[in-house]
């Protein structure tokens, strides 16, 4: 399990959040916030369009944390990109790979690493501050 204060990842509401994850996957979130910064109170407010809730400006995931989220899943894969660079990463269309097991052709992979996709992958791994993932 990380804790970690939200505001530590963008937020503008000093509020502890603990995600539970296999292998410590997140630790590098853990975060106290040291106060040295201000935080909006938490709140209900009467609009034109009925009571708004503060919580309600958080109900996703803030779009640092989500980043830094997906940068705690890549960090145990990026060891093996080296390793594993000479050979194509396999997206096989499910349908297509029943269909080459059914007519005896049943290739391993049905794409290469010259297809966009890799190429994407490749570049966030070298550089994933480039990317914005939501």
């Amino acid at each position: 399990m990380v804790l970690f204060h939200a505001c530590c990842h963008g937020s503008t509401h000093k509020k502890q959040t603990a995600w539970l994850s296999t292998k410590s996957v997140y630790k590098a979130l853990a975060a106290t916030c040291d106060d040295s910064h201000p935080h909006d109170p938490w709140g209900v407010r009467w609009t034109d369009s009925g009571w708004s809730f503060d919580t309600s400006q958080e109900a996703a995931y803030l779009p640092l944390l989500a980043q830094r989220a997906a940068a705690c899943m890549v960090a145990p894969l990026l060891p093996l990109v080296g390793m594993y660079s000479h050979m194509p990463l396999c997206m096989t269309n499910p349908l297509q790979l029943m269909a080459s097991r059914l007519n005896g052709t049943s290739p391993w992979c049905l794409s290469s690493t010259t297809s966009p996709w890799w190429s994407h992958l490749r570049l966030f791994l070298k550089e994933p501050s480039n990317y914005l993932l939501i």
